[in-house]
């Protein structure tokens, strides 16, 4: 899908001249946040000086779900951003634009913060103690 940001005057709809598309992004999240999740673009600026650009962000959206170490189950998803800004030049008949498109995954991340049981704890050492036991 794509989201596409045009400047646009009240009135006759016209596309200025000058154009500058400075932005901040202050948070872009994809559902809650959980401890230790990157989060690429909260407080990414790009500031513009003189020339005129366009810019497209192409997210990948993944599903996640976090297993708390209470148990708790929350699903969310993370994304990675590549970004392309191409400059335009004066006179040129393109309009600067800034475009979001975002790209989901088929595939579900699941990441568990709960320590391992002692019983699995016990099967990981019999699995060592056997693997040991065949080699020699």
């Amino acid at each position: 899908m794509v989201f596409q940001v045009l400047p646009q005057l009240l009135g006759n709809h016209h596309i200025p001249k000058v154009l500058n598309l400075s932005h901040v992004i202050e948070k872009l999240s994809f559902g809650p946040s959980f401890p230790g999740q990157a989060t690429p673009l909260d407080g990414y600026q790009r500031i513009l000086e003189r020339n005129l650009s366009s810019f497209k962000y192409f997210l990948k959206v993944v599903p996640t779900e976090y297993y708390s170490r209470l148990g708790g189950v929350m699903e969310t998803h993370q994304y990675s951003v590549t970004e392309y800004s191409t400059p335009l030049l004066e006179g040129s008949d393109k309009a600067p634009a800034l475009d979001l498109l975002y790209d989901m995954s088929p595939i579900v991340v699941t990441i568990n913060a709960r320590a391992p049981s002692i019983a699995h704890f016990m099967v990981r050492i019999s699995a060592v103690v056997g693997g040991v036991f065949a080699i020699s």
